[in-house]
């Protein structure tokens, strides 16, 4: 087994999608076959195949061609001992008499029929790889990521990821963000937006921004053709990501079924009795994606928005969120429609910002790399990590200096300055 690097391991290929089944592939089993056929006496664990060296009855402690006469793999036999001890059965006795063959588990004091330990061997290694087959089926666990705009001065998130971790201790719980403003739709859209595509198929997202909490807005899972669930209320979270990452299914959550017992009469918090509940028992396998409840048509309610565009010398689109952390300005005018206006690094473009018709702001600003291309102080246009088109204030805030928000009213036209 020294020489085999990969010695016993088992690699999973996903199917459809993670929830629904892993296909186990089993590696390097040779070592299993080789002791079941090759002629070893009680099949040593450190036996090499193909090993030619004489073991005896699989003695743990017993050394490669050591000749200190063991019978049959007495576990407690002492190495170097010259007791002669019969046939390690368990129940037998040192010094006793019985002839007992090859440590056969079954065996009976007094039986004299010889039995190959080859026997017990096979059943033993039948039984190790039923457990690590089951064992490596099991070992990829469920993944719950949180949204909500709880924010964390209380103990509402921590109560939903009790929920979860009640359902199943071994799931991986994570948080997206817990300071969506509170209401904003829009924002929860656009979170689940920018970070779902990074994580792993089979991943459910819980979001919970839900002002219409309690009334008879329908409690959702959509499963996207990425493989990837959402977990929310359908009223306008759904918008974005059911566009980027396409819809494969809806279901309609039942809460006769998939509701926390004994919560039928609390109507304010569907994020821990619904919501966490629900996301941790399908990402745990308790139930299956059909088992949420009734299929819905595959379509969501939309929080409409305005879409990039192209209008003449101008490019057109909104602004979908900001950098909160800096007050950067994040567009949803991506760099495949930018292009369009033929503008590279360390050219100038004028900069237009409206709100519901009403201007706000317009300069003609560079357009550059990264911040540090511009003086401290000095507002610029670049492109984003998601290789949207943004503005920022070099060491500074743009939202703040320009009195500029974010949402579907806010409108950017951005055209070449030259």
């Amino acid at each position: 087994m020294a020489n085999d690097k990969s010695n016993f391991w088992c690699e999973k290929s996903p199917g459809k999608n993670a929830i629904g089944g892993n296909f186990i592939r089993w590696k390097s089993a040779r070592w299993i076959s080789a002791i079941v056929t090759a002629p070893r006496n009680s099949a040593h664990w450190s036996s090499t195949p193909g090993s030619s060296t004489p073991w005896n009855s699989a003695h743990w402690s017993s050394s490669p061609g050591s000749s200190a006469p063991r019978n049959s793999a007495h576990w407690s036999s002492t190495p170097g001992s010259s007791t002669p001890w019969n046939s390690a059965h368990w129940s037998s006795s040192p010094g006793s008499s019985t002839p007992r063959n090859s440590a056969h588990w079954s065996s009976t004091p007094g039986n004299s029929s010889p039995r190959n330990s080859a026997r017990w061997i096979s059943t033993l290694l039948i039984s190790l790889l039923v457990f690590l087959l089951t064992s490596c089926g099991n070992s990829k666990r469920g993944i719950v990521v949180f949204q909500s705009d709880f924010g964390v001065k209380d103990g509402a998130v921590s109560a939903m990821k009790g929920v979860a971790a009640s359902v199943d201790p071994d799931l991986k719980l994570y948080d997206l963000t817990h300071e969506i403003p509170a209401y904003n739709i829009w924002e929860a859209a656009y979170r689940l937006e920018q970070t779902a595509a990074y994580w792993p198929a089979g991943t459910v997202f819980v979001s919970v921004v839900d002002p219409g909490v309690g009334t008879e807005r329908k409690s959702v899972v959509m499963r996207s053709k990425t493989g990837h669930y959402f977990v929310t209320p359908d009223n306008g979270t759904l918008t974005l990501v059911a566009e980027s990452l396409g819809i494969d299914e809806i279901r309609e959550i039942n809460e006769s079924l998939n509701r926390r017992q004994q919560t039928e009469r609390s109507y304010t918090f569907h994020g821990r009795d619904v919501y966490a509940f629900t996301g941790a028992r399908l990402a745990a396998r308790i139930i299956s994606f059909e088992e949420v409840g009734d299929r819905l048509p595959d379509s969501v309610m939309k929080t409409p928005y305005q879409k990039p565009r192209s209008e003449g010398d101008s490019i057109v689109g909104s602004i979908s969120i900001l950098d909160i952390q800096y007050g950067n300005v994040w567009t949803n005018i991506n760099d495949s429609i930018f292009k369009l206006l033929q503008v590279t690094p360390s050219k100038k473009v004028e900069v237009e910002i409206r709100c519901n018709d009403s201007l706000v702001f317009k300069q003609i600003i560079p357009f550059v790399n990264t911040f540090g291309d511009v003086p401290e102080g000095k507002p610029l246009a670049y492109m984003n990590s998601l290789m949207n088109f943004s503005l920022a204030v070099n060491m500074g805030n743009f939202s703040e200096t320009f009195k500029v928000q974010s949402g579907p009213g806010w409108t950017v036209i951005v055209r070449r300055a030259d």
